[in-house]
């Protein structure tokens, strides 16, 4: 590939021998016991509540999540939009929007601001996507947003902003998933006028001659034409090599304090080489990579910072025997209870990329979502969706501005805390996506009632926080804390006293005239010692 720029390929590579540049020296080796040492750093226990920018060129057609794969599935709404605002995908394919995305609204400190008014602690930029499109000044993939489009550092202002508004700054990587995604763009028309004409991902860099992209590689983009499927042909060692060229760069530019993996179930077996798991107990030595890159990230952070790791990698489908070595991330998705290890929910505001005719939860449903993780040992990433421009969608700036409001009153109860026992009782729970797949339908939000009632605790253990997550009309009964010993009840951010006894099943706060704050209210009872 025209994009592994400095690196040699030798004829080993092509046995698997990867020749790659050294990583970081230090006592962070490439193997699983080595990487169970990693402790999760307390900064990110404390802070439970981040925004995403999960915001690139996908942006652009504002026909939300996928489109630079999907555009190119024959007869579907993302092909027929394509069509209709673009051409064909045989001459005007993905490719072609990338110069369209302009970014010319785009004001990190603006955006940054906002943010931390509505409580958030950390802030992760969307490096790249499944589209491998680098939002960076990419030194190992021309197809950058420092050469297309807006001709800017997006990841870097991005840092800038975070890193002068006193927030962490974190980096999601998602390209990895470029082989197999893209396939798509590798096939042809079945029917019409234009069948068995290939799509622009099978164009060269010679096919640019006198075009825009004259220089510049298609196969770079769009990946090598190869067999599809999940039993199509592995990826390539020189597309491992770059995968991990680009993605050490990127850590030694911008220092993230969060590295986050896009990394699903592997149905695919030679994904397993990125989420580092062995394959079949013998990994093939190319399999090195992903762990190369945990060995590199962790020693580089102990350097970064007087030899204490402060960063974070994340992955899904983590089984728990690894979630000591990494922290797992759950998109849109929970567990049935309470999680031994800290765990980042990965939540969006509405689609993944700006959909015109899209819809945005509200700061009540966001409220109840950050109450919900936090009570399981989470963090929540909440992505905020940003129009092509740069500029925020819809009503989402008075939500997260509500949000803010609320975590300004009841910010004790979610910041720094802990979980406590159990994470909650009440009608109402949060169901896994398997559960709405297994019931054939739709995802949505629960309805939470005054019943329903979410505990974190501080970190003595002294104070414990019942975050009611609607408001009552009639007495709160808190059936967990029957016959526990308790010095006092409040109300958080409220002066009034509520009046409250121990009944034989339950601990019972009477309601009082008027409540502190919209959404959730949150009672602090000390327990006794």
């Amino acid at each position: 590939m025209a994009a592994l720029i400095g690196l040699a390929v030798t004829a080993a590579a092509q046995t698997h021998d990867l020749q790659l540049p050294p990583v970081a020296p230090g006592p962070f080796k490439p193997d699983w016991s080595s990487l169970t040492n990693y402790q999760c750093p307390g900064w990110f226990r404390d802070a439970k509540f981040g925004i995403w920018a999960h915001w690139g060129p996908q942006a652009v057609p504002c026909y939300g999540d996928w489109y630079a794969r999907n555009m190119y599935l024959e007869g579907g709404s993302d092909y027929k939009h394509h069509l209709q605002h673009y051409g064909h995908p045989s001459t005007n394919g993905y490719k072609d929007i990338l110069p369209l995305w302009k970014a010319e609204k785009f004001d990190p400190e603006a955006l940054v601001s906002l943010y931390e008014k509505a409580g958030a602690r950390y802030l992760v930029a969307l490096a790249n996507h499944h589209d491998n499109f680098d939002c960076w000044d990419s030194q190992y993939q021309p197809w950058n947003s420092v050469h297309l489009g807006p001709k800017r550092d997006i990841v870097g202002e991005w840092k800038s902003a975070a890193t002068r508004a006193g927030l962490h700054f974190g980096v999601s990587i998602h390209n990895i998933n470029t082989w197999g995604w893209f396939d798509p763009a590798h096939s042809a028309d079945t029917n019409g006028p234009l069948a068995d004409v290939p799509y622009d991902g099978n164009l060269t860099k010679a096919d640019g001659k006198g075009k825009w992209w004259d220089g510049y590689d298609p196969q770079d983009l769009y990946g090598p034409p190869h067999r599809p499927g999940p039993e199509g042909d592995r990826p390539t060692p020189a597309f491992m090599a770059n995968w991990f060229l680009r993605t050490k760069d990127l850590i030694d530019r911008y220092q993230p304090e969060i590295l986050a993996f896009d990394l699903a179930s592997p149905v695919q077996m030679w994904r397993q080489w990125v989420e580092f798991e062995d394959l079949n107990g013998t990994p093939p030595l190319d399999s090195r990579v992903g762990m190369l890159i945990a060995q590199h990230y962790y020693n580089r952070q102990r350097q970064w910072h007087s030899g204490t790791n402060d960063g974070i990698i994340t992955l899904k489908s983590l089984p728990l025997e690894r979630q000591s070595g990494a922290t797992l991330a759950m998109e849109r998705d929970y567990t049935p209870g309470l999680l031994a290890h800290p765990w980042q929910l990965e939540e969006s505001m509405g689609d993944w990329f700006y959909r015109g005719n899209d819809r945005f939860m509200t700061a009540g449903q966001v409220v109840d979502m950050l109450s919900e993780t936090v009570s399981r040992n989470g963090n929540l990433l909440l992505n905020v969706v940003l129009k092509p421009d740069g500029s925020l969608a819809g009503d989402q700036k008075e939500t997260l501005l509500a949000i803010g409001e609320w975590l300004k009153v009841n910010g004790e109860a979610i910041y720094g805390t802990r979980p406590w026992k159990v994470y909650g009782e009440g009608p109402t729970r949060m169901k896994t996506r398997a559960e709405f797949r297994e019931e054939n339908k739709p995802r949505t939000l629960p309805q939470y009632t005054s019943e329903d009632i979410r505990f974190t605790q501080s970190k003595d253990g002294r104070t414990l926080y019942a975050i009611v997550l609607d408001e009552p009309t009639k007495p709160v009964r808190i059936k967990s804390l029957a016959g526990a010993g308790i010095s006092s009840v409040s109300l958080v951010g409220g002066s009034a006293k509520p009046d409250w006894k121990q009944e034989s099943d339950a601990l019972v706060i009477q309601p009082i005239a008027k409540w502190p704050c919209d959404y959730a209210l949150v009672f602090e009872i000390i327990l006794k010692q």
